[in-house]
């Protein structure tokens, strides 16, 4: 059996302190999950006050240079709500930096005050969902330059760089609402 801890979490200054004193916590709770054997730690991410991470990539930068084994995952990336160049950048510098514990979950996203505050309109939502996955997934996997025409995102000759260290990719997991 495997063990593993998502973040999902809601911030409130009079419980948790700072932000400094609440990441620092999370994190002290990570290096703890690795010592007692848990497999994976999860970082989600939305766009609403205190819930959750604005920046999966970074809190999973953090922990990574305070572990040696444990997964690191993501529970979930915005897809749509995000540019796929940069996520492709962002969570393949995990991998990489990691030492190649990135485990990459995707998703939609539902709340519709983060559509708001991105300006993406809802109902491209899954169009932009499966474009942007499959654009990570090229930049992943293509050696050398490649070209992407979509609805949403043109690439033109695009070298990316670095590539994960997992091969092909890291593992990537859908959330249920595709």
């Amino acid at each position: 059996m495997k063990f593993a801890i998502l973040y999902n979490t809601d911030y409130y200054p009079d419980v948790h302190g700072s932000a400094e004193q609440y990441y620092n916590q999370i994190l002290e709770q990570v290096e703890l999950e690795e010592e007692l054997g848990f497999d994976a730690v999860w970082f989600g991410e939305h766009h609403y006050s205190g819930y959750s991470f604005g920046s999966p990539p970074v809190m999973a930068m953090a922990a990574a240079g305070r572990t040696k084994r444990i997964r690191l995952r993501t529970g979930i990336s915005l897809i749509p709500l995000n540019n796929p160049v940069r996520l492709a950048e962002e969570y393949a510098m995990v991998d990489v930096l990691s030492g190649g514990r990135l485990e990459y979950g995707i998703g939609r996203g539902f709340l519709k005050y983060s559509h708001k505050i991105f300006g993406v309109d809802e109902a491209e939502n899954t169009d932009r969902y499966h474009e942007g996955t499959d654009i990570i997934c090229k930049a992943w996997t293509t050696d050398g330059p490649f070209s992407y025409q979509g609805k949403f995102w043109e690439l033109e000759d695009y070298t990316f760089f670095p590539k994960p260290i997992q091969k092909p990719h890291p593992p990537i997991y859908a959330s249920g609402a595709i």
